[in-house]
């Protein structure tokens, strides 16, 4: 398929110190995978029952290694088995700083941009700072 790239052609790594700065790297980490069941569906056992299958470390390994998709699993994050091209997304999860899933959306895309905006040196720490205090000030 055309614009379809392997997964090999990529890699991933941490977020580099930035110069001059105190603290270590910290990458934001706001929870994004979660899974929902209805207990007035017609079957809620069978539901929880795929749901927990899913999250076991066989299953979280086949994502990693074939969709390329971090595991959740912490025993999983720490093995060998991680593909490459997770390694520096995985060693990222050690430091992660956990953020409040109680922001409102407003906050959570200032978070989300404005550390783009800093990775991508767009910003500094004091500017992304205040836009993501701004809209936090908004929303309170």
């Amino acid at each position: 398929m055309r614009g379809i790239w392997p997964a090999e052609d990529y890699f991933s790594t941490g977020l580099p110190k930035a110069p001059g700065s105190v603290h270590e790297p910290r990458s934001p980490g706001v929870p994004g995978k979660g899974a929902v069941i209805n207990p007035r569906g017609d079957h809620p056992e069978q539901a929880l029952a795929f749901v927990k299958w899913l999250t076991e470390p066989a299953q979280q390994a086949v994502f990693a290694k074939v969709a390329r998709i971090l595991p959740s699993n912490p025993a999983l994050l720490a093995g060998e088995d991680i593909p490459d091209q997770l390694a520096g997304f995985a060693a990222g999860v050690k430091g992660m700083q956990v953020m409040s899933t109680t922001f409102k959306p407003d906050v959570i895309t200032a978070i989300k941009a404005e550390s783009q905006r800093l990775v991508l040196g767009e910003a500094m720490v004091d500017d992304v700072l205040a836009k993501v205090q701004a809209a936090q000030d908004r929303t309170s």
